[in-house]
């Protein structure tokens, strides 16, 4: 366990953004396969409740509302740039090609459609509430955007992936949601 939690204390969910900002409500000491960690009660913004094990869940701080280098946008032009992007995770070249193509992967489980789009949306923005400051047209037309930018950014990582290192790419493709399972199959001829 690197990192110790205490009530009060902001996180989020790596895996799960859609949930936003939780904070630390109560902490409990635990194990996990046998190595110390701790079961949280958090309260998520958008998930409400969870009890979560930090020897399973991928946590991490979140920074204080007051800090605006994650502050959610203020203007519809600000939320729909941050719409249209591919995340950090999923673009950071510090990350190798294999764990950049899965975080890409995994943002094909969201649908343009009921709750899915929403999710999207609050991952994206950071905003609790994405139609506080957007109409639901604009969520549709701002995800059509956001595929295509994804679309691509996939198949760049994926044909990058392939050439360098094909049973890394297996690895990170197995399991792909069917939309990325599209992308990927039109990297067959350019391989």
């Amino acid at each position: 366990m690197s990192t110790t939690y205490k009530s009060g204390d902001r996180i989020r969910h790596a895996n799960c953004p859609e949930w936003g900002a939780g904070v630390v409500l109560g902490v409990e000491p635990a194990t996990h396969d046998g190595a110390p960690c701790q079961s949280l009660r958090i309260r998520f913004e958008r998930a409400g409740l969870k009890t979560l094990s930090t020897g399973v869940a991928p946590l991490q701080p979140a920074p204080a509302e007051s800090d605006s280098g994650d502050a959610a946008p203020q203007t519809t032009k600000d939320a729909l740039e941050r719409l249209y992007a591919v995340p950090d995770r999923a673009k950071d070249p510090f990350l190798p090609l294999g764990e950049r193509l899965r975080n890409s992967l995994g943002l094909y489980r969201y649908t343009s459609s009921g709750s899915s789009l929403l999710d999207w949306a609050a991952a994206q923005t950071g905003l609790a509430d994405p139609l506080s400051l957007l109409t639901r047209h604009d969520l549709e037309s701002a995800f059509q955007r956001f595929r295509r930018n994804l679309d691509e950014h996939c198949a760049k990582v994926g044909l990058e992936l392939v050439r360098s290192d094909p049973e890394a790419f297996r690895k990170a493709t197995s399991g792909a949601p069917t939309d990325a399972q599209r992308v990927l199959q039109r990297l067959a001829p350019r391989r």
